[in-house]
């Protein structure tokens, strides 16, 4: 056996000697800094078959009844939404393991509701104490609220938080705005639309040239009508201006 420095180490001897494993894909989401490793050590187990589960058992001359099976881990998130997603799913199945353990050998009935007070309370731990950002996804959004994780936004200049409420099902909203530099000066009108999911369905944005901030704002209304009442708002439209507001604009 030969290495590029012409020293012989354990970790070239173990390499050697070692079969080289498929490249799994769902492997490096079980491990992160943020969840303790005993955690993400036995759903490893759990995926490699390793569990000391009854068919392992079995194989080995003991004959006991059996209540795992092997469960793919799909995760496809923004990286504070995707560790917290993986945490949820580790302290599911470790849960699992602990109430099933806790029934079979102690004959002790696990409490429902403490035990998914104590996923969730671990899941929070996991998502408020890892580094990573948050991405612009809604559901990143509803997961991280759900288990009442502080969103870590990446950094930006100035980050303001806007109340938004989603039109119905088969709805889209429109929000407009409209902005002159100069009052009046060079000016431009945009809209985007989103559906019930918060989804960006289409946007638009139009120079509009010189022009006052109130016709800018009133142009950005008239073009989300039209637009998306022609062509994008099959089923129906909701236009909604969040600054436009006649009574306190001036002509």
């Amino acid at each position: 056996m030969h290495t590029d420095s012409g020293e012989l180490t354990l970790k070239d001897a173990y390499l050697h000697f070692a079969p080289i494993g498929p490249n799994i894909s769902w492997a490096k989401s079980i491990w992160n800094a943020a969840i303790p490793p005993s955690k993400s050590f036995m759903v490893w187990r759990l995926f490699h078959n390793r569990l000391p589960t009854d068919e392992n058992l079995a194989s080995r001359g003991f004959q006991l009844p059996s209540c795992f099976c092997n469960v793919p881990l799909l995760l496809g998130w923004h990286p504070q939404g995707h560790v917290t997603v993986a945490a949820v799913v580790i302290y599911i199945f470790n849960a699992i393991w602990s109430c099933r353990n806790l029934l079979r050998f102690e004959d002790i009935i696990p409490n429902l509701n403490s035990t998914i007070s104590m996923i969730s309370a671990n899941v929070s731990l996991v998502g408020n104490y890892t580094s990573l950002t948050a991405g612009p996804s809604m559901t990143d959004f509803q997961i991280l609220k759900f288990f009442n994780v502080t969103i870590h936004h990446s950094k930006a200049p100035k980050i303001i938080e806007v109340l938004w409420t989603p039109p119905l099902q088969g709805w889209l909203k429109c929000n407009t705005d409209g902005s002159s530099l100069g009052n009046p000066g060079l000016a431009a009108s945009a809209g985007i639309f989103r559906n019930f999911k918060g989804e960006n369905v289409g946007c638009f944005a139009m120079n509009i040239g010189i022009a006052t901030a109130f016709y800018a704002e009133l142009m950005a209304v008239i073009l989300a009508i039209e637009g998306g009442a022609s062509e994008m708002a099959a089923e129906g439209l909701s236009v909604q201006e969040q600054i436009l507001t006649l009574s306190r604009c001036q002509v």
